[in-house]
């Protein structure tokens, strides 16, 4: 993409070579563009998705047609790309910010002819980088250097757009070794510095994605390394859902599963929505996305075995009561998930209230 200032554009150049390409979806580290992208999501058909839910797992670049309630949002953060160097995004664990990234604007960006490169785990940035780039034939053996050799090296053809996305964060600044982060640190600032020069041919974006309790942290360690930091940053915090986004994530996923299930509007907007709200017990503001994806999973199942006995199923305020509302779906779903991880009934305590830690 050679200008991207005012807004997203189609991209329709040549992507040839990689329509066959199959990476790994989860992995900790991916590179890829818009044919890697589709390809992911043409494999992903109706008949293997077995739940338009995620319970407590993120949303990957295969959900995208599953993803919904965050396009608000997902505007909002494409724009802070093209005009900003680095973008940080924050939040509370579970609030959706790897889903955000995976689902939502990575397929996004990659649409719009960027090239993403993408951390989730930091033992060993530019060496981990640097074996699966070698993996998959993106790069030579040879060719390796420093992240921004690495970086150009990328055979993905006419693109000169990437964005690194830096996904959980927080475990970069608190797992690994103050010298690995050092000499990482020192990588991304040759990078921005030579993304910064008017004759460099490969624009780069960075994006840190981590828990908004080290967003200081970043900050601190950065800015000495980065001198351009404070100008060329902007920072986005992902709040929990609003009714409306909780809404549109309830009801849209069901519509690209071939099965007769469907949900009483009146259900969700006088019980539902407001039971969700409730269950941050005025905490937060809005409603926690892992509590909606375990009751509507719940809510779901139950709906999918009653088609076993009729031909249509409406998820409705009775079978709702059915399951005990949403605290007794929440409370069972810790209770039979932690019976499965722990034999032991003192373990199984513990375990018990770690996880409620984590949701709440």
């Amino acid at each position: 993409m050679t200008n991207n200032t005012d807004k997203l554009e189609a991209n329709s150049q040549n992507e040839a070579g990689f329509d066959d390409i199959t990476l790994p979806i989860a992995s900790d580290i991916r590179v890829g563009n818009k044919a890697v992208v589709q390809n992911m999501i043409r494999h992903t058909t109706k008949s293997m998705i077995s739940s338009p839910y995620k319970f407590l797992a993120p949303y990957e670049l295969a959900d995208k047609e599953l993803f919904y309630g965050r396009q608000k949002t997902l505007k909002s953060m494409a724009k802070k790309i093209i005009h900003h160097k680095i973008v940080t995004l924050s939040g509370l664990a579970g609030s959706g910010k790897t889903s955000l990234i995976n689902a939502g604007l990575i397929p996004l960006l990659a649409n719009n002819g960027y090239v993403y490169v993408y951390f989730r785990e930091y033992s060993d940035p530019l060496q981990q980088l640097h074996t699966y780039l070698s993996q998959y034939n993106f790069v030579a053996e040879a060719q390796f250097a420093s992240l921004i050799n690495l970086i150009q090296s990328i055979k993905f053809y006419e693109s000169n757009h990437i964005v690194i996305f830096f996904d959980q964060f927080e475990y970069f600044l608190t797992q690994v070794s103050s010298s690995k982060r050092y000499t990482f640190i020192k990588s991304l600032q040759h990078c921005f510095t030579q993304s910064l020069s008017a004759d460099h041919k490969i624009k780069i974006n960075f994006v840190f994605i981590l828990q908004q309790d080290f967003l200081g942290q970043l900050l601190t360690e950065f800015e000495t390394l980065l001198p351009y930091l404070s100008d060329q940053t902007t920072h986005l915090n992902l709040l929990l859902l609003n009714q409306s986004e909780a809404h549109e994530a309830i009801i849209k996923p069901l519509t690209h599963l071939d099965v007769n299930i469907s949900y009483d509007e009146s259900f969700i907007k006088n019980t539902l929505l407001t039971d969700l709200v409730s269950q941050t017990n005025g905490k937060y503001l809005g409603i926690y996305p892992p509590y909606l994806q375990i009751v509507c999973s719940q809510l779901y199942q139950a709906a999918y075995q009653a088609l076993e006995q009729q031909s249509t199923v409406m998820i409705n305020q009775a079978l709702y009561e059915q399951l005990g509302g949403a605290k007794n779906i929440l409370s069972h779903y810790l209770d039979d998930n932690i019976i499965k991880i722990a034999a032991e009934p003192q373990q199984t305590m513990i375990l018990r209230s770690l996880l409620k830690t984590m949701v709440q």
